[in-house]
């Protein structure tokens, strides 16, 4: 089960939104909320289940939190839907925020594989880049979208959180990477600020053209859909790595339709 939490934040006795790059402050007020031996069973693996940013959309700001189990929902979503949980205080700013309201929004694997590997992909399809993302290989930071590592940190996301099947294989990387080229882009580099260091990062959009049969086709497009809760590349845990699909025609539009969600009024 993929779920995400949408929460919109007002600051008290300000009109002021919260930064965008204040998202690893939030993971901490998360962790606050979870039980520890969780907590602690996350810090001991190399991936987690989740991931959550920072979004500001018609002058609002919003605490988006995703998960890509259903251990994770309980674990994480469920402790943040409480009621109890309707307020939050950022210790290092001294700063507290109204959680104004919440919504979820949940989607089962089968649907995504239904709606998408086993349906009729687009083979253009528009990469928009809503929070800072970069890679890092060998050592380095890379602040460009980067097939390979696209594909590459999808893949293993997928598999590490997916208890039906395994999809990361070398000659499936080669053949994904073969296929898939970039036709348009419109980025900028940007920083992304983690505890003084300066993480160099892009955002903005990418359009990508796949070629080959329509079977791979269907599989980087399941990819790419996954990626929409999983986050792509570094830090996605704090803030990193968000994006959505914007495919020709809105269609990706239409077939968020089919999601269930329920809203919570506080």
């Amino acid at each position: 089960m993929l779920s995400r939490l949408t929460m919109e934040l007002k600051e008290k006795d300000s009109v002021e939104l919260i930064g965008t790059q204040k998202s690893s402050l939030l993971q901490g007020v998360m962790m606050q909320q979870i039980d520890p031996e969780y907590a602690g069973k996350m810090h001991m693996n190399g991936l987690r289940p989740y991931s959550e940013w920072i979004k500001h959309d018609a002058g609002k700001a919003y605490w988006i939190v995703q998960t890509l189990n259903e251990e994770a929902y309980g674990k994480i979503i469920l402790p943040l839907l409480s009621t109890d949980f309707q307020e939050i205080f950022i210790e290092n700013d001294q700063k507290k925020y109204e959680i104004v309201s919440k919504t979820v929004i949940q989607k089962k694997k089968e649907e995504l594989l239904d709606d998408f590997f086993f349906g009729q992909c687009e083979r253009i399809m528009r990469v928009e880049f809503l929070a800072p993302t970069a890679f890092k290989t060998n050592g380095q930071y890379r602040f460009y979208p980067d097939i390979r590592l696209i594909y590459q940190s999808l893949m293993k996301r997928y598999d590490a959180f997916s208890e039906e099947n395994q999809i990361c294989s070398e000659e499936v990387l080669e053949e994904l990477v073969g296929n898939t080229y970039i036709s348009q882009y419109n980025l900028r580099s940007m920083n992304f600020y983690l505890e003084g260091i300066k993480i160099p990062s892009f955002r903005g959009s990418i359009t990508l053209r796949i070629k080959g049969p329509q079977q791979l086709v269907n599989l980087a497009g399941f990819l790419l859909h996954y990626g929409e809760f999983s986050g792509v590349g570094i830090k996605t845990a704090i803030g990193m790595g968000a994006y959505r699909i914007v495919e020709r025609g809105d269609q990706s539009e239409a077939k968020r339709a089919k999601t269930a969600d329920r809203s919570i009024a506080l």
